[in-house]
């Protein structure tokens, strides 16, 4: 059923969705498989396909996502409260979203199940370029996934809240008018750049008003990349994220050829697409591609170097230029964290605190990447922000 109604919407790709930012375009049930299964235990999930923008260019897009309302336990009588949550990287193609493989893996669908325990409507967006909005239109181009460029992102969740209102209306069920954002790796960045651009993209009109955001081992600033690539001391998984990064770059930068950055292995257009795909697909095969690299493969000259830091000016977090919402910042980070530098994101949290947002940081002895979780400290967070309560220990 949600492929019939997406098949439909999916011809407003990279054009007006009709409806603006946060329209509810289409729904249906939706059924989810493997890992993500027991969700269906706890919630009813709807795919929704909504309007949304482009942080690259301005433009309408559409978007997918997935919206869970809790089944099982009363409803609360002043409504329910509402998280919009953004998902870890998952590739570029539009077949890696959520709403296509109908599996948020492991690390989101246990997030997502603790926040249907705690009695939260989640909206889960795909992000524009990544599900059924990003199919190609006849004879054209369906949207690109800017990956690393947190606006659109940022827009994203904030419409897949207001798409998620929608949906309630249109069910009959009442929220709160409380919702939050938040998200893992870069949902964090997502989140925190939602949280950043809420209130000059309309958030309170809407009838919905953003009382916190939390981001977990969020990317902020992707300079040192660059600066490993200039230096010639990337190693063979920042090289992978170096490609990745360049790649996001070219939707936002058309002049940017991959082949005048990368040499060897990854300059094999075989290679390309098995990384820059579905990142869960490319498993091995990236790790044997890995193994392959040396240091002149990604080596940036200095000319190189000074553009790609330019371009990325604007897609460091926080978004200086935009105006503060207001609302407070849960932020953790793992000092072993191997893909986001610890003293990267305290740059970043130093930064928005100068912006005067309230910002409870944990820093933790937490594992690399993949390992590290503060997903209950973010939730019960979450929980006393809802509850007008101040956490423990303060900011």
């Amino acid at each position: 059923m949600a492929g019939a109604l997406v098949s439909s919407c999916s011809e407003q790709a990279g054009g007006s969705p009709g409806s603006g930012p946060g329209a509810l375009v289409a729904d249906a049930p939706l059924r989810l498989t493997g890992g993500s299964a027991a969700l269906g235990d706890k919630a009813e999930v709807h795919y929704v396909a909504y309007g949304s923008t482009s942080g690259v260019d301005g433009s309408a897009a559409l978007v997918s996502g997935i919206v869970f309302v809790p089944k099982g336990k009363p409803r609360p009588p002043e409504g329910y409260p509402l998280v919009s949550y953004g998902h870890g990287a998952v590739g570029f193609d539009s077949d890696c979203g959520p709403t296509m493989t109908k599996d948020l893996g492991l690390a989101d669908t246990t997030r997502v199940s603790k926040l249907l325990d705690a009695g939260y409507v989640v909206a889960v967006s795909d992000y524009q370029g990544l599900g059924k909005g990003a199919e190609p239109e006849e004879g054209g181009a369906g949207l690109t996934h800017p990956f690393r460029e947190p606006r659109t992102t940022g827009y994203n969740l904030i419409d897949a809240a207001r798409a998620a209102k929608a949906l309630l209306g249109r069910l009959g069920t009442a929220l709160s008018g409380k919702w939050a954002v938040y998200g893992e790796s870069q949902g964090g960045e997502a989140a925190w750049a939602a949280g950043d651009l809420a209130a000059g993209y309309g958030s309170g009109a809407d009838g919905l008003t953003l009382i916190g955001v939390a981001a977990e081992k969020p990317p902020t600033d992707f300079t040192w990349l660059v600066d490993g690539a200039a230096a010639g001391t990337l190693g063979p998984g920042d090289q992978i994220s170096y490609l990745r990064l360049l790649r996001g770059l070219s939707v936002a930068h058309p002049e940017l050829r991959l082949d005048d950055y990368v040499r060897g292995p990854l300059a094999d257009k075989a290679n390309q697409k098995t990384i820059l795909g579905c990142f869960a697909r490319g498993g091995a095969r990236i790790f044997s591609i890995a193994k392959l690299l040396g240091p002149a493969d990604t080596r940036a000259s200095a000319q190189q170097a000074d553009q790609l830091r330019a371009w990325l000016k604007g897609w460091k977090l926080p978004l200086a230029a935009e105006k503060s919402s207001g609302a407070p910042f849960f932020v953790a980070a793992s000092v072993q964290d191997e893909v986001v530098p610890v003293a990267a994101v305290r740059r970043g949290i130093a930064e928005e605190k100068e912006r005067g947002t309230a910002v409870q940081e944990m820093v933790e002895n937490g594992g690399k990447h993949r390992e590290f979780d503060d997903s209950s400290e973010a939730i019960a967070w979450l929980g006393d922000q809802f509850a007008g309560r101040q956490a423990p220990g303060g900011y």
